[in-house]
């Protein structure tokens, strides 16, 4: 899950300073390939169209100046200011936005009920009501997450393929983390468990 907000970190950076220096004009004419020169930054995730045995690329390796062929599977790439993005393509990075906004609320208020459930079974009280809420909580949230997730990729990639058309690759989506849904079925289970014991310890205090 934290590996999930820490891969998106570059991204979090050059959106900061693009956002810092969008009047900067330094280094614009001399070097088009610099951040400053403006045009959104995107990852793209790639395969390649004819076979997963194909090497479309080449670069020069230095050792023996000879020419090494290759394939990215991940690339950074640089929109061109002269495209204009359209009016679905906006609408869908807009959701984009608000689906990051949407984890992000998601990893703030996940630690609490998490915090507050391993706290209690600290202390020593297991089959209490809260405890069964607190992990049933925490098990939404993370299935929540995933999905959030797993949208966010789908729409993330069609605003690609819409500004995108490369001759030999073909932009994919990444693989779903599924260890949000296993973590959050772990929770769901847990829950049932401590809400069966606090039935039985019920009848118990009944019976006595």
């Amino acid at each position: 899950m934290i590996s999930t907000f820490s891969y998106g970190w570059e991204d979090i950076k050059i959106g900061f300073v693009q956002g810092a220096n969008n009047n900067v004009e330094a280094f614009v004419n001399d070097d088009p390939t610099c951040l400053f020169s403006g045009g959104d930054v995107y990852y793209l995730n790639l395969k390649p169209k004819k076979s997963i045995f194909s090497f479309p690329d080449q670069m020069k390796n230095q050792i023996d100046e000879s020419d090494v062929s290759y394939r990215p599977y991940v690339v950074k790439m640089r929109l061109s200011q002269e495209i204009e993005k359209s009016a679905s393509v906006k609408v869908l990075e807009m959701f984009c936005s608000l689906l990051a906004m949407a984890l992000v609320i998601i990893l703030v208020v996940l630690p609490f009920p998490a915090f507050k459930l391993f706290r209690s079974m600290k202390s020593g009280v297991v089959f209490d009501r809260r405890n069964v809420s607190w992990a049933r909580t925490v098990g939404l949230l993370l299935v929540i997450g995933f999905l959030v997730l797993l949208l966010s990729d789908v729409l993330y990639v069609n605003v690609l393929r819409s500004l995108f058309d490369l001759v030999d690759y073909k932009i994919v989506r990444d693989s779903p983390n599924f260890v949000w849904v296993l973590c959050g079925c772990l929770f769901f289970v847990f829950g049932e468990v401590l809400n069966n014991g606090v039935e039985i310890k019920n009848e118990n205090d009944l019976t006595v």
